[in-house]
């Protein structure tokens, strides 16, 4: 998977990541963690990609280009297995803190723009 490009915030340049997002409900401990990625080789994120997911989600096979947010609610479990096919859509695109809110609790919630995304959508 290629890199991301370096971008400069306040002054630091640094090559980000893709944003991985774990909510309580999906695993707490390595061993849940471990339970929900059954075939982790089978899983497959690119560096500008934004990953959430909450409850009781198994990720078999994924492969993603973009955001993806995934909560199933108590009772309900969900798999994902996208096969050959790919999740592809424009994501999110992260933003310097100097061109959001100066309120600090406005910050934490505004990080990044939500451009699209595949599950409960941009809020």
């Amino acid at each position: 998977m290629p890199a991301a490009a370096p971008q400069t915030f306040l002054g630091i340049t640094a090559v980000p990541g893709p944003r991985i997002v774990l909510h309580p409900s999906f695993a707490l401990f390595p061993h849940e963690l471990k339970a929900r990625f059954p075939q982790p080789h089978k899983v497959r994120v690119t560096a500008q990609s934004s990953l959430l997911l909450a409850g009781d989600v198994t990720v078999d096979c994924l492969s993603l280009a973009g955001s993806l947010q995934l909560s199933a609610p108590p009772g309900v479990a969900v798999v994902v297995n996208t096969g050959q096919g790919e999740v592809v859509n424009d994501g999110h695109e992260l933003l310097p803190l100097d061109q959001l809110k100066d309120d600090v609790s406005e910050v934490y919630s505004t990080n990044t723009l939500c451009k699209s995304t595949y599950g409960d959508g941009c809020k």
